[in-house]
């Protein structure tokens, strides 16, 4: 009978752990804010429950103000007005308008208003509604996007109040004064008796009876118990309940987690019973000190931001390198310092990519509603980029390699003489949270993809160390939260470079060894659902979890799964990695297009008596070729752009630049030889006639580098692109050919071109296309392609 009542329990455990009544009434376990006892040293609280847990009941009530019967309601009410609600503090949610002014505050959103602000002052209006449209298109969409991804992060909560049992007495004081001396006599006080009252309600030295289903309250000392055992799992992260005693006689014990008669928040009953005093409320509680610590965290630039900062500043400071030689050269040798500097104004707002704000948001878009239909919930954009860059993932074990349900493995019957009166051994039974049958194709899935994938446990390393080889994850070693604890930084580095697995971890430990990844030079994804997952979800470049989370956790992730399972988030890695290559194909075209054109202005206008082409030329060029672009968020990537993680690297982009910008150059200088002996164009009287010829060209080499250099294959042929970019450079080339003989060309002062000129175009273009294809060719043997 016992055994079967024991099979019973196990096998029933999930399901019960699952059930509403335990996981969803988390009146408390909301978004938190930084408070002054969040931002408390965890290790303070830790002495306190330590020394708690093994104090006298006696003197434990006594120095509480309380009793073995609970207190009063004086009492309680008194303790409330010191101590305050037991509630851990809610942030308010951003104001929309400071959402929008977040996602406008970027180093190419701050630049480009200068430069509206600029050319505003110069009355040059073309420029500033280009611009600003830009600016203005970039912002909303990044705004709405993530507004959209919030409200359905938001949606996952559906949390309703709850109440706790109570031990209320009653004393002589809380009886009529009148009645007493009615009677005559001392009134009897009545017994302690239980009552329902709100969480929030509840103040340290309250007496709580607990039973099977109940979440505990707050933090608690148990004062007597039968058969209690309680789920810690969104604590400790152990797939198996803990049991609880009264009393604690081990003074060794250094992890309050580990403490036998000590009650968390946010746990959870699973059999048994209790009465315990309640210790510590609200943000006193260890899950409110943790709260307080994660929005006390700075989190710091992301990967993905710190690298969109160092391209902005390299592309910055070319700009202002290279606009301040336009004006130089071109007022020198003209003379008209006021048109240089118009000049040198539309070489910098055509040097700066000003569509990259609006690419990189609308690719991170795209890429989120990718994600939406494969159940994952995008709550901020660059963690997309960020799951991408991802080289390190780590995991908490239960519910994510495993099925966070217990099954009977195996058993064995006993065949012998009973050796004890009164018992019969009749067999013994051996429980597992068995392995998910996807986690192993789903490891090997991401390792193929260059993710090490790392075990980060409060369970035991036994339990952890079994289940990594099950799923065919061969740890090179366990380390232990005792052995974090006392290692420094340096030494802690280097175990977590050789070891996959770490187990009986405190929250503090798996913060820590996410920020020695991270400082490893390591982009660091960290999956969890627990409480004691919330400062390393904070701490990673993205933050991993699940609509069945623990508030805190959810709130501190970046990314939610719909579905548990790592095979959800190896199809985002993957999505993230076509959203890099997207937005690194705009940098990349952009930046050395724009280089070439800069480089060949210098070279024309130490040589040409006139502008080689006017501001609202290269800014009319600028704006069609950013229209071509704004199909890059729907191309194809090459299969060989997803296997290895991405990064930004700006020495590389800077590379890229220098070496294929002279390209373009090299056939903007025969254009010009063109224009001036073939077309007798070298006068300022025909000037509009050279400027009309450079214009065509320019535009045509600038649209078509973007098949050229998507791709480190043959294009056309070995990588094709998708039809939205096809179609989009197809109409700019078109439209770049009819303007100067459409109704628009006098007021853009282009002008016709001769038959002779379209009948060489055709070869300028083969021939800007071969050189490329043959420098990209010598620069993959190089330098390879990212």
């Amino acid at each position: 009978m016992h055994i079967t009542i024991l099979k019973n329990f196990f096998a029933n455990f999930l399901q019960v752990r699952r059930m509403t009544r335990h996981f969803s009434r988390r009146v408390m376990l909301d978004s938190v804010v930084r408070t002054g006892v969040g931002r408390e040293a965890p290790g303070a609280l830790s002495r306190n429950l330590a020394a708690a847990a093994l104090e006298d009941r006696d003197a434990l009530l006594a120095r509480l103000g309380s009793h073995i019967d609970g207190l009063t309601e004086r009492q309680a009410e008194a303790i409330r007005a010191r101590v305050g609600l037991n509630e851990v503090g809610h942030e308010k949610p951003m104001s929309w308008w400071r959402h929008l002014w977040h996602c406008y505050c970027n180093p190419f959103n701050l630049l480009l208003t200068l430069l509206t602000a600029i050319s505003w002052w110069t009355d040059d209006l073309e420029a500033v509604t280009v611009i600003g449209t830009m600016v203005a298109l970039s912002t909303v969409l990044r705004f709405w996007q993530e507004a959209r991804s919030s409200r359905a992060a938001d949606a996952l909560k559906a949390l309703v109040g709850n109440t706790a049992t109570v031990v209320r007495r009653a004393s002589a004081a809380d009886a009529a004064p009148q009645a007493e001396a009615y009677f005559g006599v001392s009134l009897a006080v009545a017994p302690p008796r239980g009552v329902e009252v709100p969480v929030r309600m509840l103040v340290p030295g309250d007496v709580v009876r607990l039973a099977a289903g109940d979440m505990v309250p707050a933090d608690c000392r148990v004062l007597s118990a039968k058969d209690l055992f309680v789920a810690q799992a969104a604590m400790t992260g152990e797939s198996l309940p803990v049991e609880k005693f009264a009393v604690h006689s081990d003074a060794s014990v250094r992890n309050p987690l580990e403490l036998d008669d000590i009650l968390f928040m946010g746990t959870n009953v699973v059999s048994g019973s209790a009465a315990a005093v309640v210790l510590g409320t609200g943000d006193r509680t260890y899950f409110g000190v943790l709260a307080g610590r994660v929005q006390a965290v700075d989190r710091g630039p992301t990967a993905f931001q710190a690298g969109v900062n160092r391209v902005s500043w390299l592309l910055i400071r070319f700009m202002l390198v290279m606009a301040p030689l336009v004006l130089l050269i071109n007022g020198y040798t003209k003379g008209d310092w006021g048109e240089a500097l118009l000049f040198a104004l539309s070489v910098a707002v055509g040097l700066t990519p000003e569509m990259l704000p609006m690419i990189a948001t609308s690719t991170l878009a795209k890429g989120a509603v990718a994600l939406s239909r494969r159940k994952v919930v995008v709550k901020r954009l660059d963690a997309i980029q960020n799951l991408g860059a991802m080289d390190v993932l780590c995991t908490d074990k239960t519910g994510t390699l495993t099925e966070d349900r217990i099954v009977l493995e195996r058993h064995a019957d006993a065949y012998g003489v009973a050796d004890e009166r009164g018992l019969v051994l009749a067999g013994t039974i051996a429980f597992l949270d068995p392995p998910k049958a996807s986690t192993p194709e789903a490891l090997a899935a991401l390792a193929a993809h260059g993710v090490a994938v790392k075990v980060l446990t409060g369970d035991n390393e036994r339990v952890a160390a079994k289940v990594c080889r099950d799923v065919g994850l061969a740890p090179r070693g366990v380390l232990l939260g005792g052995d974090v604890e006392n290692m420094d930084d340096a030494a802690l580095a280097g175990a977590v470079a050789s070891h996959d697995v770490f187990a009986r971890l405190t929250p503090a430990h798996k913060e820590r060894i996410v920020r020695l990844l991270k400082a490893g030079g390591h982009v660091v994804g960290f999956l969890g659902d627990g409480i004691n997952d919330a400062p390393a979800l904070r701490a990673a470049d993205v933050g991993i979890s699940v609509d069945t989370a623990v508030d805190i956790a959810r709130e501190a992730a970046d990314v939610i799964l719909l579905e548990k399972s790592l095979m959800v988030l190896e199809a985002g890695v993957i999505e993230g990695r076509r959203t890099f290559a997207n937005m690194l194909k705009y940098i990349k075209m952009t930046a050395s297009s724009n280089f070439g054109n800069v480089f060949s202005v210098l070279v024309a206008s130490a040589f040409i008596p006139f502008l080689p082409m006017l501001p609202i030329h290269l800014l009319v060029q600028n704006l069609l070729y950013d229209v071509s672009q704004a199909a890059i968020p729907f191309d194809r990537v090459d299969e060989e752009q997803v296997r290895r993680p991405q990064r930004w690297q700006p020495g590389e982009i800077g590379r890229f630049m220098l070496f294929f910008g002279p390209v373009s150059s090299v056939f903007d200088i025969l254009t010009f030889a063109m224009m001036w002996f073939v077309f007798g164009a070298g006068t300022p009287a025909r000037q509009t006639l050279f400027q009309s010829g450079w214009f065509v060209v320019g535009l045509l080499t600038q649209t078509l580098i973007v098949h050229m250099i998507r791709t480190a294959k043959v294009p056309f042929v070995q990588s094709r692109a998708a039809w939205p970019l096809l179609a989009m450079t197809g109409v700019i080339m078109a439209a770049g050919l009819f303007l100067p003989m459409g109704p628009l060309a006098q007021g853009l002062r282009l002008q016709a071109l001769p038959p002779l000129y379209f009948a060489l175009l055709p070869l300028i273009l083969l021939g800007y296309m071969g050189l490329t294809q043959w420098m990209k060719g010598f620069y993959v043997r190089r330098w390879g392609w990212q």
